[in-house]
């Protein structure tokens, strides 16, 4: 786990995250805004970290197809 101050990017790794199947992406089970984050491959999805309180946030997209892991709160 590590930690990231609002306003910092980070970066989501994974497969088959095809921009057109993304509905969202959730921190600590809250959506965040679309302006928040940006789809740069089908394996990657850059993230501006929002002013969320709390520490071990569960980091979760939502696609078409489901939820990327079972951390959705």
């Amino acid at each position: 786990a590590s930690t990231v101050a609002p306003g910092s990017t980070f970066t989501i790794e994974g497969d088959a995250l095809y921009p057109g199947l993304i509905e969202s992406v959730l921190i600590g089970g809250q959506p965040l805004s679309t302006s928040n984050y940006r789809t740069l491959s089908d394996t990657r999805i850059e993230v501006v970290a929002p002013s969320t309180r709390g520490s071990n946030q569960p980091v979760v997209v939502k696609t078409s197809q489901g939820f990327s892991n079972a951390d959705v709160k």
